[in-house]
């Protein structure tokens, strides 16, 4: 019995473990982005995921480079949280935002199929998984190094003939006024931002009943969303699925749980569409 509650405690740990460099990583993440642009931020955090499962699969009998992998992994989780919705918000056209921003996690989903299957596919041999989750971590790795940086980015910084540039790139059926038009835009968004955003007048912001309502509301509603076992019930699906006496066909349970979540999201971005945002939440 010892025995097995020392593998358990194990077993928790190591999932456990990239939730909490996760959540570490999420308030640093922000600034982290700010000081080295968003491209780098998504090149970053993709990284992390690389290396991570990379270290997991050079070293697959040591419990160390697991944790130390996870862990690694979980930090380019809390960069995803900030860098990928910021980065979606700030290039794309008004028309496009929100089912953008909204479509990521539809890809989580879509991310933990393509590893469940993977798993079942090599159950005996968590390596084969790791080497293929590197692998797809290595695909936006490369293909990020095509994206423009945020034009907003580069304006905050004063580098306005390179936010001209990267706006044609995003815009490329565009016409030349409406691109500046676009530009404008981002540069008064920038100017009045300069004017008002300081470490001083954010906690100042803070303190006014229109900011700290909805952060408060906000906060506590995904505090009782992850309370519920969500994050638990896709970290241990397969286990779940075995306890409950179904072991044949438990990584089938995991699969159709990855499907739900892709159904469930498409439903909720239908329904924020067409009723707005809060009634959906």
């Amino acid at each position: 019995i010892y025995d097995e509650e020392i593998n358990m405690f194990k077993y928790c740990v190591t999932a456990g473990v990239a939730f909490l460099t996760a959540s570490a990583m999420c308030l640093p993440g922000g600034y982290l982005t700010d000081w080295i642009g968003r491209r780098w931020g998504l090149l970053l955090l993709n990284l992390s995921f690389a290396v991570g499962w990379l270290l997991i699969a050079l070293f697959p009998l040591s419990l160390t480079a697991l944790y130390i992998g996870r862990g690694i992994s979980g930090m380019g989780l809390g960069l995803a949280t900030s860098v990928g919705a910021t980065y979606t918000a700030e290039i794309a056209s008004d028309s496009l935002r929100s089912v953008l921003v909204m479509f990521t996690p539809v890809m989580l989903s879509f991310g933990l199929i393509l590893v469940y299957l993977w798993a079942f596919l090599y159950q005996n041999s968590w390596t084969e998984v790791s080497y293929f989750a590197f692998g797809l971590s290595m695909i936006p790795v490369s293909l990020g190094m095509l994206l423009p940086e945020s034009p907003l980015w580069l304006l905050n910084r004063g580098r306005a003939e390179d936010a001209l540039q990267a706006l044609q790139r995003l815009r490329g059926t565009s016409t030349p006024e409406q691109i500046r038009k676009e530009l404008d835009n981002f540069s008064s968004i920038v100017k009045d931002k300069k004017q008002t955003v300081s470490w001083f007048s954010t906690f100042n912001h803070l303190k006014r009943p229109q900011a700290f309502k909805p952060l408060l509301i906000m906060n506590v509603y995904y505090f009782l969303i992850h309370c519920s076992g969500v994050s638990i019930v896709v970290v241990f699906a397969v286990d779940f699925a075995r306890d409950a006496g179904i072991r044949a066909v438990a990584y089938h349970v995991a699969l159709a749980i990855s499907l739900t979540r892709i159904f469930a999201t498409f439903l909720t971005i239908w329904a924020c569409n067409r009723y707005g945002r809060r009634k959906p939440a």
